[in-house]
């Protein structure tokens, strides 16, 4: 099974992830978590290695992969769908099998 997003990260990465939804300025996420620019831009930059943060850009903000989303999930929610991802398999080919079920059930 695969690890939760949250313990592969920092504690500082975690939150700035939460953040980073497109919408901020990374000097905006550091005066929220009380850090500077600088140390934002390092978080983002060590997630982005880790394969967290896209290495494509909307406007001039990061993209959070999907994966990085879903961790913003209610915790319960996060957990039953973490707990669906069978060994050998990836939450990449959980979620693939759960948008092919609903888009064949809502085609009949």
């Amino acid at each position: 099974m695969t690890r939760p997003i949250e313990t592969a990260l920092t504690p500082m990465q975690a939150r700035v992830l939460r953040l980073a939804d497109g919408t901020r300025s990374q000097s905006e996420i550091a005066l929220m978590i009380g850090t500077t620019a600088g140390g934002v831009s390092s978080a983002v930059a060590r997630m982005r290695g880790k394969g967290y943060v896209a290495r494509f850009r909307r406007g001039n903000q990061d993209v959070p992969r999907l994966d990085a989303v879903i961790n913003t999930l209610p915790d319960d929610a996060r957990a039953w769908l973490l707990a669906q991802v069978p060994d050998g398999a990836t939450l990449a080919d959980v979620l693939r099998a759960i948008v092919v079920d609903a888009f064949e059930e809502d085609r009949g």
